[in-house]
C-alpha cells in the first residue's frame, strides 16, 4: 500500500506510511482506554501491509458487529 499524503492546514504535504497510520490510530484508542481485539489487531495489520483492501476490511467489520433484524 502507498504511503498516504495528509494535508495540513498550512497546505504543507506529508507522506505517512499505513503502518504509522495504524500505530497512532492504536495508540489514540490506547489514550482512550479501548485495545482492540486480537482478530481487529491482525486485521487492521493486514490493511496496513496491503494483503487487505479497506473496503475488505470494512465489510468484514461491518459484518462481525451488525445488529441481527429485528433487534433494537
Amino acid at each position: 500500500m502507498p504511503a498516504l499524503k495528509v494535508v495540513t492546514k498550512k497546505r504543507l504535504s506529508v507522506s505517512l506510511a499505513p503502518q504509522r497510520i495504524l500505530a497512532s490510530a492504536l495508540a489514540s484508542q490506547r489514550i482512550e482506554g479501548l485495545e482492540l481485539d486480537t482478530r481487529a489487531a491482525a486485521e487492521f495489520s493486514a490493511l496496513a501491509a496491503g494483503k487487505m483492501s479497506a473496503s475488505d476490511l470494512r465489510q468484514r467489520l461491518l459484518n462481525r458487529y451488525a445488529k441481527p433484524a429485528g433487534t433494537n
